[in-house]
């Protein structure tokens, strides 16, 4: 019942929005766009960091690690 009274106060509330809303980037809004960039990047790069042994563990192997014939 409560989520029933629930969907329907969310349903209400989206069709009272204003169809059309007025849209507006600052300059900051740029900056938080190099920021999120630059966090992926930096991010990326730990995880290199972190699991590089494994990965090229992965890619590498030696003549002792080959399937015998």
């Amino acid at each position: 019942m409560a989520t029933r009274v629930l969907f329907v106060a969310g349903l209400l509330m989206l069709l009272a929005a204003p169809r059309a809303a007025a849209q507006y980037l600052d300059p900051g809004a740029g900056s938080v766009v190099v920021q999120v960039i630059i966090a992926g990047v930096v991010g990326l790069a730990a995880v290199l960091k972190f699991y590089w042994t494994k990965i090229v563990a992965v890619f590498s192997r030696t003549n002792s690690q080959l399937p015998k014939q």
